[in-house]
């Protein structure tokens, strides 16, 4: 198996269902009233639907196409993509076309890469406001001037600048977001030039469109929320390894306990072993970095082994053991970051 490949099935093993959190206010789940009418941010007042944005991707049931392209020194990635969602959590991500790839794809075990990489995109690589709040720390926020029609709907753009003072990867996005219900119909991601290298726009959307011909993905494995401002050790039933460095701008934000069952594809050797593993997440309101590590022993080992690293896109994905404990961490990080993160972790 690739190391690219691997990296997919690692960074796609859990998916996160976290309290959400608006600027200046606790976190509030769909059943604790409504959202706070005005948000603060470095940049002042952000308009009301800006608080609808965080619950919105998960909330939301449609259906559409939308075209991606990666621009990569100078080379262009552009597919076709049919997504939809049912609003409850489970979601589609299939290959409609595939324009153009970039030079090293092989384009006969492309569709199946971007199949198995479905929940990554949905997950990891599309735009996503995790937290308002923390997004509003780490960012200049604002509603240019111009709005937007993507897909036949009328669009606020606002542009998320990260604060060149938080150091690594500043972060240049912008964000064509539907007032009325704060769904993100078209993103890009910009780099120090100020050229594009990312971009998501749909063409075609309908909320609550028919999604029956779609194969809906339900999250990999059982999962349990953990409070974070509770003993995680009583929680889980076993030592959690709690990362303490992160880089500047970021914060834990959540954790789950995930329970992975036998499959024939799980060796002893496999990373992923079957039962419990902690999954915590640290974020700066945009951009995340995924911790895990097995909650009991798997191996047993008296020194740690060597941390592995293979790259995903622009994500950097690491996995290792530490004494007997089997560990995966991933984000848009340089290694020598994700090596802080392990061992401020053990």
């Amino acid at each position: 198996m690739s190391f690219q490949r691997l990296a997919l099935g690692l960074l796609s093993f859990g998916v996160l269902s976290l309290g959400l959190t608006a600027c200046g206010v606790g976190p509030a789940g769909p059943d604790q009233g409504d959202p706070p009418a005005i948000s603060e941010s470095s940049s002042g007042s952000l308009p009301p639907f800006m608080n609808l944005v965080e619950r919105s991707k998960d909330n939301t049931a449609f259906r559409g196409t939308r075209r991606v392209r990666v621009v990569r020194d100078q080379n262009v990635m552009e597919v076709l993509e049919d997504v939809g969602a049912n609003g409850s959590g489970a979601f589609a991500v299939e290959l409609l076309d595939s324009v153009s790839l970039l030079p090293d794809t092989d384009p006969l075990s492309f569709p199946l890469v971007h199949e198995n990489a479905a929940r990554f995109h949905w997950q990891m690589r599309d735009f996503r406001v995790w937290s308002l709040q923390q997004a509003c720390g780490s960012y200049s926020i604002n509603v240019l001037s111009a709005p937007q029609p993507v897909a036949g709907i009328q669009c606020e753009r606002v542009e998320f600048v990260r604060f060149v003072s938080l150091g690594e990867r500043p972060g240049h996005f912008e964000a064509d977001i539907d007032p009325t219900t704060g769904f993100v119909l078209a993103w890009r991601e910009f780099d120090g030039s100020q050229q594009p290298i990312i971009e998501s726009v749909f063409e075609t959307f309908t909320y609550g469109g028919d999604t029956s011909d779609l194969n809906l993905r339900e999250r990999s494995f059982p999962a349990q929320a953990l409070d974070l401002n509770s003993g995680l050790a009583a929680q889980v039933g076993a030592e959690v390894f709690v990362p303490d460095v992160f880089p500047p701008g970021y914060e834990l934000y959540g954790g789950e306990l995930l329970t992975i069952p036998s499959q024939p594809s799980l060796t002893n050797s496999s990373i992923l072993q079957p039962g419990p593993w902690v999954r915590l997440i640290a974020t700066d309101g945009l951009q995340t970095i995924s911790f895990a590590h097995s909650a009991q022993q798997t191996i047993v080992s008296a020194t740690p082994g060597d941390l592995r690293v293979t790259s995903l896109g622009d994500w950097e994905v690491g996995f290792g053991e530490f004494g007997g404990v089997r560990f995966v961490v991933a984000g848009r990080v340089k290694v020598t970051g994700l090596a802080s993160i392990v061992q401020s972790a053990f």
